[in-house]
Parts: structure tokens; sequence; C-alpha cells
């Protein structure tokens, strides 16, 4: 049997931390024994741990205060393999590989468009962060992208060679989410309003200033309308300020964190994701599963990629509230056209596509 170490910095709820928790779950446990590394072991998520699953915490909440007790930990674990799946894990676990410190093979998993990520840092830490990207990333024994264009970004923008990387797509616990769509009708909800629901942290990637300018324009043909934000983050006051001056108070509701937000997405009339960059949104699959109607922006990367071009939703211009405004009242005014895409992503169907990648590497 295998001993797979999966690497989290916490156990907050987010896309990367999810599907680690999935892949943890899915996994065949007659062949692989998975043990959690979390550097901080707060958050929701520790509730999703499969019971016969070792939890470990190097105790700091930052991977600089960690280090020394993870590079102790994983030798005493000794484990055949090593995955992780945020940039700044997978540098400093490939670093210390580098430095002969590791025997474990090493599997990353890219969660995002580094290079779009990589613009909202300053100059010198973009440049920083490029290079230690085309220094450390060669030596994994394996790369997972999320999808086709962040592969294509790993092989343009940092020189990662072509067969070094395998496109996995994110899983989806199907059955949970539509166990967890059923539980309530979202108290909030006026069934004779149009209910417009978003989900995620409320960061610059997620664009929601961009989605209270389109709703804006949005109420004046669709008075009945209502938009519904779950998630929190450090923008929430700025974007309650933009809601407030554009006068959509009452039509707005910052809902905040919710441990179960798909019965808002399976009762909604319009799912929206209005990102200008994106990994492999989770929540756009979820909706799917959902049988929600969605409208996405069209931003690197993932929701072309996920909807097939406009064969399972609607496609909007990035950071264009008019587009996206239009979008949305063409959906509204139509059928649904979800049908059984989300299938495509069920977590069992995904989890063979991993096993085959840990057999590869661990062969």
């Amino acid at each position: 049997m295998k001993t797979i170490a999966f690497i989290l910095p916490s156990l907050n709820v987010g896309g990367s931390e999810k599907v680690t928790l999935s892949i943890i779950k899915g996994l065949d446990k007659k062949k692989y024994r998975p043990v959690l590394i979390a550097l901080n072991a707060k958050g929701p998520l520790k509730n999703e741990i499969p019971c016969k699953v070792r939890l470990y915490t190097v105790g700091g909440s930052r991977m600089h205060h960690s280090v020394i007790k993870l590079i102790k930990l994983l030798r005493h674990l000794q484990p055949d393999c090593i995955f992780s799946t945020l940039g700044y894990v997978n540098l400093t676990i490939l670093l210390i590989k580098r430095l002969h410190l590791l025997k474990a093979k090493i599997i990353v998993r890219e969660a995002s468009t580094a290079s779009m990520a990589l613009k909202l840092f300053p100059a010198y830490k973009a440049r920083c962060y490029k290079f230690l990207y085309r220094l450390l990333y060669p030596g994994a024994d394996l790369i997972i992208a999320q999808c086709d264009n962040i592969k294509k970004d790993l092989i343009k923008n940092f020189c990662i060679k072509r067969d070094k990387i395998v496109r996995i797509y994110n899983p989806v616990d199907i059955i949970s989410v539509i166990s967890k769509s059923n539980q309530f009708y979202p108290p909030e909800f006026k069934r004779t309003e149009i209910n417009i629901v978003a989900v995620g942290r409320l960061v610059k990637a997620k664009g929601y200033d961009v989605l209270l300018k389109a709703f804006h324009k949005l109420i004046k043909i669709a008075p009945d309308a209502h938009l519904y934000i779950i998630g929190d983050g450090p923008l929430r006051n700025k974007l309650e300020n933009l809601s407030r001056n554009l006068k959509l108070d009452s039509k707005v509701t910052f809902v905040g964190f919710v441990s179960n937000p798909y019965p808002y997405i399976r009762h909604s009339d319009l799912y929206v994701l209005s990102s200008r960059w994106e990994g492999f949104p989770n929540t756009l699959l979820e909706a799917l599963v959902c049988g929600a109607k969605v409208v996405a922006t069209d931003c690197e990367s993932g929701p072309r990629e996920i909807l097939k071009d406009e064969t399972y939703g609607l496609l909007a211009k990035v950071d264009d509230d008019f587009s996206l405004c239009r979008k949305m009242w063409q959906y509204l005014n139509s059928d649904c056209k979800s049908a059984d895409r989300g299938k495509d992503f069920d977590l069992d169907r995904i989890i063979l596509k991993y096993q085959k990648a840990f057999d590869r590497v661990m062969a």
C-alpha cells in the first residue's frame, strides 16, 4: 500500500481544499493510504475529513513559519508521494525536494492561471515568482492542470515541458451536492422575485464590482430581480458601499459565508459567475449539477471549457457590465441549457484519472 501525503495551508472553504478532500475521500483505500497535513488545522472543512484519515498539523498560519516542522514531519512519515495544490505551497515543497531533503515523489496541482494571478503582485514579486516557477516546477514528477488553458499557460509562460503536465478536471460529489441542495428553501428568497445568485470569495478576481454594475442595469428592465451574493472576503465593505452608491440596498443581499450554498443555487432563477480570471471554478460545476441556468464571464480559465462554448450556458465578456447584463437578461428569458453536463465531472470518474496519475508517478 502506497502512502500519499496531501498538504493544505488550512481547512477553510476554498476550491483547492474541497478538491483535495474529494480526492482523499474517493481514493481506493486498498491501494493508497492518504494522510493529510495542514499548516493550520482550523476551518469548517475539518468536519469533512474521513474518519480513518490521519490529520497532522505543523501549527503555523504561514509557510515560512512551518517549513522546518513540515520537513521533519515528512521525513518521519516517509510518504511514497506528496501532493500539494496551491502555488506557494507547491514551490516550497519543490524547493525542499531540490535541496535533497525529501525522497518522495512530488505531484503538484496548479490551482489557477498563474500568469493571470501574478498580475496582482508588485512587479518585483511577480518576477521572483515567475523565476521560481521556471526553476522549480520542472522538478515535479507530475503537474496536474485543472483545464487545458492552465496547461497551455504553464507551457507558454513558464517553459514547462508538455509531457510533464496532465489535465484532470475537478471532481464533483454529485450525490452529496444534490442531497444538500434539497435540504431547505432559502429563507431570504421571495417567490414573487427573480432570484439571482453568485457564490465565492469577495476578492478582485471574482469581479463582483462588475456584477453589481451589471445588475444595476438589469433591474431597469427586470425590476423584480434580486441579487444574492454568498461568500465573504476582504472586499465586502467596498462592495457594500458600491451597492449603496448604486442605490441597490433593497435589491442586493450580501448573505455572507454559508456552509451549504447549494439550495440557493438550486432554487435560483439564474446563477452568475462574474470572474476576471479563474482556475477551474468549482461553483460553476456545482451550479450545473444543481440544474441552474448559468451565465459566466469568458475569463481565463475554465468557463468556456466547462460550458463547451455556449452549449450549457451563456458567456459574457470579461470586465464588461453591459455584456454581462445583456447575457443575464437573455438567459432569464430562455430555456435552461444545463442538461447533464455536471455528470462529466462526477467524482468517481475523475478519481480514476487521479489514481492513474498516482500509479504513473509511483510505478
